[in-house]
């Protein structure tokens, strides 16, 4: 018998290190240099450093939440939510404030 589970991200939750949480829903949006502007906010989810890390590292979390389906042998079902947790030490160098109007 074959079985077929899909995880698929439904929500991913950052801690920016510095006191912030930011909460985007599904996946977000994959960066591709040549097609994005690096300077461009994220069209689905983002977030800005208003101060740098001072010398130091700021340590980043990603959570993300999967619904994890399942078929097979004539079957199907859903399984809990299953969470994996990522981090790194980000260092931010500048924050620039930009007026207008």
């Amino acid at each position: 018998m074959t079985v077929i589970a899909t995880a698929t991200p439904v929500r991913v939750t950052w801690r920016m290190g510095e006191g912030s949480t930011v909460t985007c829903a599904g996946p977000g949006t994959v960066f591709t240099f040549g097609v994005h502007d690096p300077n461009a906010g994220s069209p689905t989810c983002g977030f800005t450093y208003r101060r740098s890390s001072q010398g130091r590292q700021f340590t980043v979390s990603a959570t993300v939440t999967y619904r994890v389906t399942w078929a097979g042998g004539g079957q199907s079902g859903t399984v809990g939510d299953l969470t994996a947790t990522w981090s790194t030490l980000q260092q931010v160098d500048e924050a620039q404030s930009v007026v207008t109007g």
